[in-house]
């Protein structure tokens, strides 16, 4: 607990105008990519404003040179196709910083979801950690 009352969670959100509180990720949830630290929760925000988009998760994936790497993990809405160079211009183009694009990405039907309905994360930590990248 902080001073204030408040109860440290290390989780991130927001509250709308009336009030409620909106999840969004874990505050810990960093890519260690070559010693700069990127926030998936940042990148995954502006993945999911994408029209064909529908579901995003952004995980490291280990890199022999640089530690980590990003790789973007989305679901698509129906009849849509997306590309790793379509995320990384619509990043761009969002103003996102060059050195926090994913530099891989998968696309699946349907992104795991905890009973509370967020995505989870740990199962596609465990599904990817192991992912050969090229």
């Amino acid at each position: 607990m902080t001073k204030e009352g408040f109860f440290l969670t290390g989780d991130l959100g927001w509250k709308d105008e009336k009030g409620y509180v909106h999840y969004v990720s874990r505050k810990k949830d960093i890519i260690n990519r070559g010693g700069l630290k990127v926030h998936a929760a940042e990148i995954e925000e502006v993945l999911l404003s994408h029209p064909h988009i529908r579901q995003a998760a952004v995980i490291a994936v280990p890199d022999e040179r640089l530690g980590e790497r990003g790789c973007a993990i989305v679901s698509l809405k129906e009849g849509t196709t997306f590309s790793l160079e379509d995320m990384q211009q619509y990043l761009l183009k969002a103003g996102m910083a060059k050195y926090k694009l994913p530099e891989y990405l998968k696309i699946i039907s349907e992104l795991p979801t905890t009973a509370s309905g967020k995505v989870s994360k740990g199962m596609l930590r465990k599904q990817y950690a192991q992912m050969e990248v090229k």
